[in-house]
């Protein structure tokens, strides 16, 4: 991933113009009110201080993608963003990928005499990155991790393993989440940091089989291995589910992680592809063919047993030629936002629960997150002065 800073330089000009010979003029406002009585209200605006010393350096930061190998392509571009009619053109990454590149990049290049040394720059997870200090700018190169907690929009949500009393069924294999969202606001006396409780709906994660059995309103897993095919109509909706969701294997030594493509008309005993082996002396052997299922227990005969070959395989990779993975070995991976549609019932039960908390619990969901701010913030505090 290429990726490059600029520092941004702002410069103001004044334009004379002709003044308007007809002037608008508007009431002044009127200070405050003096009848009744004076209230005390509680808000969830916390008050910010400022070293008077304060020297922030504003950066525009802009990123190229390099070539990369398929699967980290599937997991770092966004579909939506991709010009079809032009393949030359490069994809634009999506904001997760932003924040993961930058994050990598502060943590890589912190070493004495390197980019960020001594600095600890905040970024929005967009263009915009701030340092008290200014950077010595030079091109980089980096590759991505994980990012916590997880950011969707302009809020942000624990995640599952550490997100026990925040997160509810709300069914179809999706889920209700609780974070919070944050800004800092200018006011009449200063600037304050503004706190409120927000909502958004998550994927399930775990086995695949055990999300399909939700989105087609099966209950247990003994009706779901009843089964003997999906009908068309169910296997088009689920489909339609999955597209885009991303999972991860459990056959190899590793979780490998892809992102759905579509789902196979036909099940994995009839899905078949050219089966090659190389020889010793590296001369590529064609066996003819082979289905998926014969190929997985072939190939991995202790690590997964399979109980839904009689089911279609789930597609990933390249749609003209997609790799196929049966049912039995595919799990969801946690923590992915659902930004598709939620059914009437989910919306009902997403309002229901959050119009449920009253407004002390409110509160105090509010003021534990402004703790959790500063605590989590402390040391970009301490670098901005505040």
């Amino acid at each position: 991933m290429s990726s490059s800073i600029g520092r941004s330089k702002t410069s103001s000009s004044t334009k004379s113009s002709e003044t308007s010979s007809s002037v608008s003029l508007f009431a002044i406002r009127p200070n405050a009110g003096t009848e009744g009585r004076v209230m005390e209200v509680v808000a969830n605006h916390f008050p910010m201080k400022f070293t008077s010393d304060l020297m922030v350096y504003h950066y525009d930061v802009d990123m190229e993608p390099m070539r990369l190998n398929q699967e980290l392509s599937q997991m770092t571009f966004s579909d939506d963003t991709a010009d079809k009619s032009d393949k030359r053109r490069a994809k634009k990454l999506n904001s997760k990928v932003y924040r993961i590149v930058v994050e990598e990049a502060i943590k890589r290049y912190s070493g004495p005499g390197e980019l960020f040394d001594g600095v600890l720059p905040v970024f929005d997870g967009q263009k915009n990155m701030y340092t008290r200090k200014e950077l010595d700018l030079e091109r980089f190169a980096v590759k991505g991790g994980p990012s916590l907690p997880i950011p969707v929009g302009n809020s942000l949500y624990a995640p599952a393993s550490e997100a026990k009393g925040m997160r509810k069924d709300i069914g179809g294999g999706r889920q209700l989440a609780y974070g919070y969202f944050q800004s800092v606001r200018p006011e009449s006396n200063g600037v304050s940091l503004v706190i409120d409780r927000t909502a958004t709906a998550l994927y399930d994660s775990g086995p695949l089989v055990r999300f399909i059995s939700k989105i087609m309103g099966i209950q247990n897993r003994a009706d779901f291995m009843a089964l003997k095919e999906f009908r068309d109509s169910d296997r088009k909706r689920i489909e339609k589910e999955l597209k885009g969701i991303v999972i991860q294997v459990t056959h190899l030594t590793y979780k490998r992680k892809y992102k759905v493509i579509g789902m196979s008309k036909e099940p994995a005993t009839r899905v078949t592809f050219d089966y090659k082996k190389t020889d010793p002396r590296g001369k590529e052997i064609d066996l003819g063919k082979i289905s998926v299922i014969e190929f997985f227990e072939k190939h991995y005969p202790d690590r997964c047993p399979l109980h839904f070959g009689h089911l279609p395989c789930i597609m990933v990779g390249n749609s003209k030629n997609p790799n196929y993975l049966p049912l039995d070995v595919c799990e969801l991976v946690p923590d992915q936002h659902v930004s598709k549609n939620l059914t009437n019932e989910q919306m009902v039960e997403m309002i229901r629960s959050s119009a449920s908390q009253t407004p002390a619990n409110r509160l105090a969901f509010i003021r534990e997150s402004a703790k959790s701010t500063i605590l989590d913030s402390k040391p970009y505090m301490k670098e901005f002065g505040i």
